[in-house]
């Protein structure tokens, strides 16, 4: 049986709910059980962790990869228009 107490109106109230357990009521099984499931989902939690730092590096490193790409595309674009604006400047105008 949990034994709870209300908090007062100008407390601020745990993310888990209004009532706060007594810790003098809770029992060793219980308090193994809470212990064991807090553990668990840490665990969890940073095994979830380590996916999502895998999943960030590798798109850092495809971000990486494309910006290198663009930056290629453009110092070649960049080529491509400095040879055109040659070429036209040594072309004949139409008129001669």
């Amino acid at each position: 049986m949990l034994h709870a107490r209300a908090i007062p109106q100008n407390a601020a109230a745990p993310r888990w709910g209004l009532l706060v357990r007594c810790p003098a009521a809770v029992s060793t099984d219980e308090t193994q059980a809470r212990l064991t499931d807090l553990e668990t989902r840490l665990a969890y939690q940073e095994h979830t962790l380590e996916k999502l730092d895998a999943v960030i590096a590798a798109q850092a490193r495809s971000i990486a990869s494309l910006q290198a790409g663009l930056d290629r595309l453009a110092r070649r674009m960049d080529g491509l228009q400095q040879d055109a604006l040659a070429d036209e400047s040594q072309q004949r105008p139409p008129h001669y």
